[in-house]
């Protein structure tokens, strides 16, 4: 996370020393480089609390199924 931080502050740094369509680009790469980390980040803490979730089930379906199957004459 801190090289991504460090990309971000090294473009705008590079962008504030440039004019023009140039600093606009750079400026561009930079915001595209925080959204596509912002977004990574996003999408692993939506698949852990999935998976999270989806053991949970298991977990509860595999306690309904045992009691089910007991039977004790």
């Amino acid at each position: 996370m801190v090289k991504w931080i460090g990309g971000v502050l090294a473009l705008v740094g590079l962008s504030l020393m440039t004019s023009g369509l140039v600093s606009a680009l750079i400026d561009l790469a930079a915001f595209l480089l925080l959204l596509f980390v912002v977004a990574r980040r996003a999408m692993k803490r939506k698949a852990e609390s999935a998976e999270k979730g989806f053991s949970d089930d298991i977990s509860g379906v595999e306690a309904e199924s045992k009691e089910r199957i007991d039977i004790t004459p």
